[in-house]
């Protein structure tokens, strides 16, 4: 009991940040041995959870949180994992990601489910949205925090162009920079 406590979300009852990232290094000790093996994280935000929070009170606010945190659980696949980072932050860990494109099919059908209305405390229908970053491990010597960190930067950009979006980061060869693709 002391150790679910320790490694998951009180409210949303979801694994949390230390459980993530401790399952993440793992992920990353597997590409040592399988060369092929990639992931990717999605790291997520509610847009605008304050104004929902100021609105209707905390109360509707954590409902929300509750409500979020199921959906987002249904649009995972099988070997994937949910986790309440904090506050209105959450992640996915995608298992067995080989490119790009699966990953984005995995954040449109997420965001999907997130953009349908809310039913809140059986009183409130809300529709909120969400802004999604993505980033992909690429090679066998990743590492884990710069990854989690390209997420969550990719995440920002999209709450800088308004939400209701995701990015993908990718490293440019060339310059060696980031290169966002917004959608």
């Amino acid at each position: 009991m002391l150790q679910r406590q320790a490694f998951h979300d009180a409210l949303t009852q979801l694994p949390n940040r230390a459980y993530f990232t401790d399952y993440i290094h793992r992920a990353d000790l597997r590409t040592k041995t399988e060369l092929d093996y990639r992931y990717a994280v999605l790291f997520i935000d509610i847009d605008d959870l304050k104004a929902v929070n100021d609105r209707f009170g905390h109360h509707f606010g954590d409902e929300l949180l509750v409500n979020f945190a199921r959906r987002l659980e249904a649009s995972i696949r099988p070997g994937d994992l949910v986790a309440r980072l904090g506050g209105d932050e959450f992640a996915i860990f995608l298992d067995g990601i080989r490119a790009e494109n699966s990953a984005v099919q995995v954040a449109t059908r997420v965001r999907g489910a997130l953009l349908q209305p809310y039913r809140l405390l059986d009183q409130q229908d809300l529709q909120t949205t969400a802004s999604i970053g993505i980033a992909l491990n690429r090679e066998a010597e990743s590492d884990v925090e710069i990854l989690l960190r390209e997420a969550d930067k990719a995440m920002y950009r999209v709450k800088e162009r308004g939400g209701n979006g995701f990015e993908v980061f990718g490293q440019d060869t060339l310059e060696g920079q980031l290169t966002p693709k917004f959608i």
